[in-house]
């Protein structure tokens, strides 16, 4: 998103700053190597940012990253914590079929609240 500008060993040097969502809806910062011109910095900043939009869990429902996730760990843990694991995702059915990543903090706050009031 910006690009940066500085003069190293008397060469004029160019570097990008950019933001991206991560996996787990936390904002990160990429900042690129030093570029000899600005052009080049201009052109891997555009690939950087097609590259981060293009990534295949970007568009995972909260239920395939659970699944995902289980799948990945289910040989390390005990089968007593397995089915303890499946029975909060199935406590948080309301989400299943919700993009990862608009999700916000704000609605499992409500939701769990929403319960709570229930009980």
């Amino acid at each position: 998103m910006a690009i940066y500008s500085r003069m190293h060993n008397g060469k004029k040097q160019w570097q990008y700053r950019t933001y991206y969502k991560a996996i787990d809806g936390s904002r990160k910062q990429k900042n690129s190597k030093w570029f000899d011109t600005k052009k080049e910095a201009v052109l891997e900043e555009s690939v950087f940012i097609q590259r981060k939009k293009d990534e295949p869990y970007c568009n995972l429902t909260f239920k395939e990253v659970c699944d995902l996730w289980m799948e990945q760990n289910y040989r390390r843990l005990k089968p007593t914590t397995c089915y303890t694991k499946k029975v909060y995702i199935n406590m948080l059915s309301p989400f299943h079929d919700i993009k990862i990543e608009n999700i916000k903090s704000v609605d499992v706050d409500t939701f769990f609240e929403s319960k709570k009031s229930k009980s």
